[in-house]
């Protein structure tokens, strides 16, 4: 027998949901191993192999949840394949000898698999069957293991969820496989310096294809076979004779439906038994509400959430024989089945069958048109003459026909015969006429209440259309006349004595066979025929005679000459044609068509094709066969159906032609009917509505052979119930199609609303939209507010189209609603309702793309002036990069904000220079009175090799400058600057270069690394296309510091997440440490605290600490090292995982002595133990209130000890390096945990006694700490600097006393300089001139105290500590004003670029460039943020310890100053102009949640957003947008990802009036 099966695929979903899905209930994540090693069989089962033999019989319907019931059942929705459907429920179906089960082991592999990430299946193949690498296939593991199990409860219905739901258990294979990575070889390869051959078992391949889909099924119901001999053929059996499956729905035209049940009908066609099986299937949704049978349990997690049942049931089956063949043929969207059916002569039979419909026999002519594969077109349209003479090449004619193929749109179909020749057919199914399609359905839908309501009209306009196609007179517009004669039958045989009679004329019979291929003859020498072929239905005069230039013709009587009687014979002619103003109608002439059309219907029903309709058997409502009062009201029902659709069609100017061209027709019904008010006498509703009705020639008969019901009211009038409405006058209801289908009487509607379904009312809605729209929203017009009326247009599906063609006054009350809210539109609504009320500014602020591309600007007319001579042109290549390797839009964006931003004078371009690596410094050298030019040149030497090391460290600041502001061109290198060795000195003018031999890049390495830095941090976050393919085309032949630099800005900015793993290696096996450093700290960056597996394995081979116990030394640097150490840091940050916490820890701690033969630890450094420091306080970021799980490690007491206890002095010098690591982990550990106790233990020495035992640098450090600590206490002002300091150096807080250096006072610099810098981080990115100017005041007396004598070794010793402090207390001042380009602190920062004395080291060079880069962040567009990770990254990247050379990483490897791009926010908004995209300068009014109101001009710095409650534009030259962050979250995730806002610019009269209305409230706020 058949079985029929629901089919529902279970969606699969990614790990990190089935984390949050499942409940965990043991507070740790228990992790299964495998004893198991690859290639061993675990022998827990014995593979079974399956028959291949046994034949599927199963039938399935693939229902594709998530979507709404009428996409769930609709016919293109249901799939049949067995080949597909058996491959998802089993893999190995194309191999049947596979093993029949698998190992338990990895069915429990394939249970724990992440199923949103792809894994080679092989994998667990090889696991099972033992053959690693081998090509053995497997059935594939049992159905739901481990899981949830799906099943059909009663009445044959299946539960499918109806959005995403987890599948996936809590570890992935790649968590797995970690365990098994071959760690030793591994190592003794990085030992050794050799390739790494053991990468394909370590988790590092790309994605491969997935696991199969998990499907649950339900079994709808069996069919039996008829006989024994009906079973279907093998699968095996060729695919001409392989039984074939298809579904199709009947329309759904019923007004009337109650429920949401769908038919369905599934045909199965078996050619070699040639017998036809039609399933008909009802399907209905419904929501279940029985939870014992939604909830369904699986890993722990519910997933009965959510879940929708299907009820499905088989209603009827009907079998066909001596079917040859069978397909579905479709148009339009309508769906029948053409049956090719056996017959005597053995030609074959083709008929349209449908289970809903009686059948319809398809008529082939003798000789076909041939068909050409080549034509573009379907075919002939059918107003298109075919060629005539030699030039229509006939086929001989179709022998048997054997089979159906290729069933395309518009009817199309293939026939092959025996002698396999095809032939194509197009089989019209629905009118092409829109105006005829919507009638029909009207009809159709008006009578579906009754037994004939199946597509009575439809098939009436088959037949009709088929009998006037066979007749000898031809029809312009077939399809309209069909359409006209269909309705006409259903009333012709009623009538009794005619009063009209229709004319005699001589009918125009189609043309023969001709010559040429000018069509049907025409009288080209008649002046009528000429008008009447012309002329339109809805007028009787063509529309060029209506012109004022022709109008002349049919105003005035014209010498015509006379016309033979054929001439005069107007011709039918039904397609409307747009009519202009009515010009002076020409005397006794009147429109035949509708006598002829009755002429028509009463030839038809005296035809055989119309005995069929009209008949004992018929299908019309009027037929004999039907019920005596459905005959008597059926076609009132008609009447008052397209009577509605009229006034639907009043509704859109647009379709006036349709309206007129059917008005006669209504008028004409009505007369039969009856009824005055709805005939085609003088004061009907038509004639008085239409002025040209006078035109038509009418029949003034009336039905009197069956009893027609009365008139019940006069035609209802759209216009004048809005009228009404708007007048308040009235309060009944508009009668609509649904009203008029509920009864076949036609009674008048008292206002009661019947419960229809969903369903009928979305078909009304498809019927007569406009409608249905209107009169909701008139209903609520005198309730509901203007904001309401608004949204309610857009609920209902209105745009600004169809408003746009509503009549005017209709749409009047609509776009006043529109035009009050445009001004002031709510912040909750969507983009559909901004677009409406023409806002699309606001709309675009949720759907713009977070990459901008503004209009070019217009090139500027060519004029005979030049504007730059040849020498500037030549001069200006040095000033900007010559190499065009990135999208310059992008950068003229950001360059047009920038330039926006400090439009009043020219301090970005002027701190570009400072930090610019190639353009040659200028610099003047004062010779001595005794100097030769030799001496001069020495000394000019001298001091270029000092500006040399100034040059060398500008990058640092050139990345903060342009953090950010490019988008690279993928056919092109990305370039990487070098750096400029000249000097131009004053006066002479003369270029002074540097000895190059002293700077190569292997001796300045770590300058060349930060270009690369620069260059990779410069491009864009949202930058696309940067994968592992662009990033080896950047590579170059041999590793260098550059690309290394380039690595580790990628991976800051995230683009590193998209690198292939096995590309990580291949870096890493050379063993550049430059690379080595950059790659991971890097991947750790685009990983920060995922604790991702593959990461941390790349990091710990890299880690003596995290080796196993035995392991060989690594033969690493130990630059690479610290490395390791931060990078671990950075991948687990905020996890408070135990195991990382203990290794960093353990690393501060470690006392081991070395043998007196090696040389000192170079690896345990302090810039080593620091690493550890910052890593164990990113592992435990802002933790110190929650330390789960560390407890009893005593974390807090070991960092004291280190950090402030007291120490062997047998391993001081050991110990004495983890002062400063220990004090900053607690300070990150404790951050802003207000932790009182901690603070004074951390906090400076109580007494100056104490002083001399503790390193001057770490009081700095110390200060910080407790501040840090004590966040909330921390006061910009000058009494809590005093307050803070200790008692003996309050009377000093100002400095402005210090007039000598003094090794006494370094405790006091540090702790000043610490108070300072706490200030900086508590107040970065705020942009507060009060912060500001009290950095300044301090950042002055330290330049000072700088630049005071320094005449023996205490007071150079002094001036060091005076200048790091100095370093320190520039960056706090920058952080403050971080990205808003402060002149105040600009100046000072110029100065101190300007040093050129020898005694300024390469740090102090770097803090300052980093400062100007600070204070120009981004080109003003970022700025620091103070979440813990940015205060944890801020206080690594500006370490106030910086390197004395270039090469210098002893306390602080260089390489983490670049960390403060993990404080940057983006928190510049802009303005854009919504038809340019530029951006526009315009006011802005920003509410913050305290109250407190700014009003800046944008493009502008915003407060932290935190405090944001709303952002308002305000300028009167624009439409006003407002931002609210306080109660629309989706407004602050937009402004996160692009920070721009929309305008529209008012029109003129707008931005006057809104000029005056601010000049008015100015005013009024003027005492």
């Amino acid at each position: 027998m058949y079985t029929i099966w629901t089919v529902a695929s279970v969606e699969r979903t990614p790990s990190s949901a089935t984390k949050r899905l499942t409940p965990n209930t043991s507070g740790t994540m228990s992790r299964r191993r495998s004893s198991y090693g690859p290639g061993i069989g675990t022998g827990a089962t014995t593979p079974v192999s399956r028959n291949s033999n046994v034949a599927r019989d199963s039938l399935g319907i693939t229902i594709s949840h998530g979507h709404s019931h009428q996409q769930s059942v609709g016919e293109e929705s249901f799939t049949l394949d067995n080949e597909d459907l058996a491959s998802q429920l089993d893999p190995a179906f194309e191999n049947p000898a596979a093993p029949a089960k698998s190992s338990r082991r990895v069915s429990s592999l394939l249970a724990r698999a992440d199923l949103s990430t792809s894994h080679d299946k092989s994998t667990f193949s090889e696991l099972a069957g033992g053959h690693v690498g081998g090509n053995t296939t497997r059935r594939g593991g049992s159905f739901g293991a481990y899981g949830s199990r799906f099943s059909a409860g009663h009445e044959n219905s299946i539960k499918y969820p109806s959005s995403r739901t987890a599948r996936a258990s809590r570890s992935s294979f790649d968590t797995t496989s970690f365990y098994d990575a071959p760690v030793d070889d591994l190592l003794e390869e990085l030992g050794t310096g050799g390739d790494l051959p053991g990468f394909s078992s370590l988790g590092l391949r790309d994605a491969v294809r997935g696991l199969r889909k998990e499907l649950v099924m339900a079994k709808i119901g069996s069919i039996p076979f008829e006989n024994a001999s009906d079973r279907p053929a093998s699968i095996q059996t060729s695919n001409s004779t392989k039984p074939e499956v298809f579904t199709l729905r009947p329309p759904n035209n019923s007004l009337l439906g109650h429920n949401n049940e769908t038919a369905i009908s599934m045909c199965l066609i078996d050619r070699a038994k040639r017998k036809l099986l039609v399933v008909q299937i009802s399907v209905q949704p419904h929501a279940s509400n029985d939870k014992s049978r939604s909830t369904v349990q699986r890993g722990g997690s519910k997933l009965g959430q959510g879940l929708q049942t299907c009820k499905a049931r088989v209603t009827g089956v009907k079998r066909g024989s001596s079917i040859i063949d069978a397909c579905k043929v479709r148009d339009q969207g309508y769906s029948q089945i053409l049956v090719l059916g056996e017959t005597e002569d053995g030609f074959g039979e083709l008929t349209l069958q449908v289970p809903w419909s009686t059948a319809k026999k398809i008529e082939l002519p003798s000789k076909l048109l041939l068909h050409d594969p080549f034509q573009l077109g379907s075919g002939l349209s059918p107003r298109q003459k075919r060629e005539g003479g030699f030039k229509r090449v006939l086929s001989q004619g179709p022998q048997a026909l054997t089979r159906l193929q290729h069933s395309g749109i518009r009817g199309q179909v293939d026939i092959l015969d025996q002698e396999s020749s095809r032939h194509r057919l197009e089989i019209q199914l629905k009118p092409r006429n829109p105006l005829v399609q919507k009638i029909i359905k009207v009809c159709d839908s008006v009578l579906s209440g009754s037994e004939s309501g199946h597509e009575s009209v439809l098939r009436g306009w088959w037949d009709v259309t088929s009998w006037l196609r066979v007749r000898s007179e031809e029809e312009v517009d077939l399809e309209w006349t069909a359409v006209i004669v269909v309705l006409f039958s259903m009333a012709v045989k009623f009538i009794g004595d005619r009063r009209t009679q229709t004319p005699m004329q001589s009918r125009r019979r189609k043309g023969g066979l001709l010559r040429s291929s000018s069509g049907a003859n025409v009288d080209t020498d008649s002046w009528e025929a000429m008008q009447t072929e012309e002329a339109s239905l809805a007028s009787s005069t063509s529309s060029w005679i209506q012109d004022s230039a022709w109008g002349w013709t049919a105003e005035h009587a014209l010498p015509i000459p006379q016309l033979s009687p054929q001439a005069n014979r107007p011709l039918r002619h039904s397609r409307p044609s747009t009519t202009s103003t009515i010009s002076m109608p020409t005397a006794d002439k009147k429109h035949l068509h509708l006598i002829q059309c009755m002429s028509l219907a009463q030839d038809f029903s005296k035809s055989p094709a119309g005995e069929l309709a009209l008949g004992r058997q018929g299908y019309f409502p009027t037929a004999t066969s039907k019920d005596p009062e459905l005959r008597q009201s059926a076609l009132a029902t008609l009447l008052m159906g397209l009577h509605l659709f009229r006034e639907e069609l009043k509704l859109d100017p647009l379709s006036s032609n349709s309206l007129h061209s059917l008005t006669p027709v209504l008028a004409q019904i009505g007369t039969w009917l009856g009824w005055h008010h709805w005939g085609c006498s003088e004061t009907s509703y038509y004639m008085l509505e239409n002025v040209e009705m006078d035109r038509w020639l009418f029949d003034d008969s009336v039905i009197s052979a069956i009893r027609i019901p009365a008139q019940p009211f006069e035609p209802p009038s759209i216009m004048s119930h809005i009228e009404s409405i708007n007048l308040q006058s009235t309060n009944a209801s508009f009668m609509t199609l649904l009203d008029v289908a509920n009864t076949l009487d036609v009674r008048l509607s008292t206002g009661n609303r019947y419960d229809f379904s969903d369903l009928s009312q979305r078909l009304l809605m498809g019927l007569t939209p406009r409608t249905v729209v209107i009169l909701k929203l008139l209903d609520m017009t005198h309730t509901a507010s203007m904001e309401e009326r608004v949204a309610e247009i857009a609920s209902c599906g209105v745009d600004v189209p169809i408003i746009e063609t509503l009549p005017e006054g209709v749409a009047a009350p609509l776009r006043a609603a529109i035009a009050i809210c445009q001004s002031k539109p709510l912040t909750t609504w969507s983009s559909d309702i901004l677009s409406i009320v023409g806002r699309d500014d606001i709309g675009m602020l949720e759907h713009q793309d977070h990459i901008v591309r503004a209009n070019p600007k217009p090139q500027i007319s060519p004029s005979h002036e030049a504007v730059r001579d040849v020498h500037t042109i030549c001069k200006s290549t040095l000033e900007v990069e010559t190499v065009g390797a990135y999208d310059g839009s992008a950068e003229q964006d950001r360059q047009a904000i920038t330039r926006m931003i400090w439009r009043e004078d020219q301090r970005f371009s002027e701190a570009a220079k400072l930090v610019h690596p190639l353009k040659p410094a200028v610099a003047q050298c004062t010779p001595e009175p005794e100097w030769s030019d030799t001496d001069l040149l020495e000394a000019q030497k001298d001091l270029v090799q000092t500006i040399a090391i100034r040059t060398l460290s500008v990058s640092p600041g050139r990345a903060l400058l342009f953090f950010r502001a490019r988008l690279p061109l993928f056919t092109e290198r990305f370039p990487i600057h070098g750096f400029t060795l000249s000097c131009v000195m004053k006066p002479a003018n003369t270029t002074v270069t540097a000895d190059r031999n002293t700077y190569t890049e292997e001796k300045v390495s770590w300058a060349f690394f930060h270009a690369g830095v620069e260059a990779g941090l410069s491009i864009s976050r949202n930058a696309e296309g940067i994968d592992t393919s662009w990033i080896l085309f950047n590579k170059p032949p041999e590793l260098g510091n550059r690309h290394a630099g380039f690595l580790l800005a990628l991976g800051l900015n995230g683009h590193l997440k998209s690198i292939a793993k096995w590309v990580a290696f291949k870096y890493l096996t050379p063993k550049h440490t430059m690379t080595s450093i950059g790659l991971l700290l890097g991947l750790s960056a685009s990983y920060l605290g995922t604790m991702d597996t593959l990461i941390t394995r790349l990091l710990s081979v890299h880690v003596t600490r995290m080796l196993p116990p035995g392991a060989a030394e690594l033969n690493l640097s130990p630059l690479t090292q610290t490395t390791g150490i931060m990078g671990i840091g950075l991948l687990y940050c905020s996890t408070q995982h135990r195991r990382m916490s203990e290794v960093m820890l353990s690393e501060m701690e470690n006392v081991d002595q070395d043998d007196n033969s090696s040389p000192l630890d170079t690896l345990r450094d302090e810039g080593y133990r620091l690493a550890a420091g910052f890593a164990l306080g990113y592992i435990n970021l802002g933790k110190g209130k929650d330390l789960k799980g560390l407890h009893d490690m005593h974390i807090v007491e070991r960092l004291l000890a280190l950090a402030v206890g007291n120490k062997k002095v047998s391993i001081v010098h050991i110990l004495d390096k983890a002062t400063a690591p220990a004090t900053v982990a607690i300070a990150l550990i404790f951050m802003k945990t207000q932790d009182e106790a901690l603070a004074r233990k951390i906090d400076i020495p109580d007494t100056v006694h104490q002083f001399d035992y503790v390193r001057p640098d770490i009081f700095l450090l110390r200060t910080v700490a407790r501040h840090l600590i004590m966040w909330e206490d921390i006061r910009p002002t000058f009494a809590w600097v005093k307050q803070s300091l200790p008692t003996v150096y309050q009377q000093r807080a100002k400095l402005t006393g210090c007039r000598s250096l003094n090794s006494e006072d370094m405790p006091f610099y540090n702790i000043i300089a610490g108070l300072v810098f706490s200030i900086g981080l508590r107040y970065a990115g705020s942009g507060s001139f009060e912060v500001r100017n009290l950095l300044c005041t301090y950042l002055d007396q330290f330049i000072r105290i700088c630049r005071l004598p320094a005449t023996n070794y205490d007071s150079k010793l002094t001036r060091v500590t005076v200048r790091n402090c100095q370093g320190a207390v520039a960056l706090a001042a920058a952080s403050v004003m971080a990205g808003t380009g402060d002149l105040l602190i600009f100046r000072r920062l110029r100065s101190l670029h300007g040093r050129t004395d020898a005694d300024t080291p390469y740090g102090s060079h770097l803090a300052a460039h980093l400062a100007i880069g600070v204070l120009f962040l981004g080109g003003g567009t970022h700025t620091f943020g103070t979440s813990n990770l940015a205060i944890a990254s801020l206080l690594c990247a500006f370490y106030p310890l910086f390197p004395t050379t270039v090469l210098d990483n002893k306390c602080h490897l260089q390489a983490f100053r670049h960390f403060w791009v993990l404080a940057t926010e983006p928190r510049c908004l802009i303005a854009r102009d919504i038809d340019s995209h530029r951006p526009v300068s315009v006011r802005l009014h920003i509410t913050l949640h305290s109250g407190a109101e700014l009003a800046p001009t944008a493009p502008c710095l915003l407060p932290a957003l935190d405090t944001v409650a709303t952002v308002r534009t305000t300028d009167p030259d624009y439409w006003s947008v407002t931002l609210d962050f306080a109660h629309h979250a989706a407004h602050r995730a937009a402004f996160a990802r692009h920070q721009s806002i929309y305008v529209r610019r008012r029109a003129a009269y707008d931005a006057h009036a809104a000029r005056m209305c601010d000049l008015s409230f100015a005013e009024a706020k003027v005492p």
